[in-house]
């Protein structure tokens, strides 16, 4: 089931989550971005992604998600690269392309990706 009430200020305290250990984040935010009329940052500047080796669908489908903010998820980690659907449907991000939807994609906007450094 999708989260699709999730607000900016519902969202804010995951930027102080540890994440340091998790490893999949397979369809973590799918879906949730998709109220109507509101838009949605997320703040993942503060996630120690070392350990990511899943991200299948992670912010599938979610319409409404304008900023990532977040660094580059994929130095050293090559697994992300072939994952597919991670931003299927993030059609307000920045620099948003249909044909680049895959984990390679988890990284700043510099270099890319959909990532906003902070």
């Amino acid at each position: 089931a999708s989260c699709r009430s999730l607000s900016a200020e519902s969202l804010q305290p995951i930027k102080y989550w540890d994440v340091s250990k998790v490893s999949s984040f397979n369809g973590t935010f799918g879906g949730s971005a998709t109220n109507p009329g509101v838009s949605v940052d997320l703040d993942l500047s503060g996630w120690n992604m070392k350990n990511l080796r899943y991200a299948y669908g992670m912010f599938y489908n979610c319409s409404n998600l304008e900023t990532i903010y977040a660094s580059d998820w994929t130095a050293g980690n090559s697994n992300l690269a072939g994952q597919s659907n991670v931003f299927y449907g993030c059609s307000r991000l920045t620099g948003y392309s249909s044909s680049k939807t895959s984990g390679a994609y988890c990284k700043p906007i510099s270099q890319g990706g959909y990532f906003t450094t902070k």
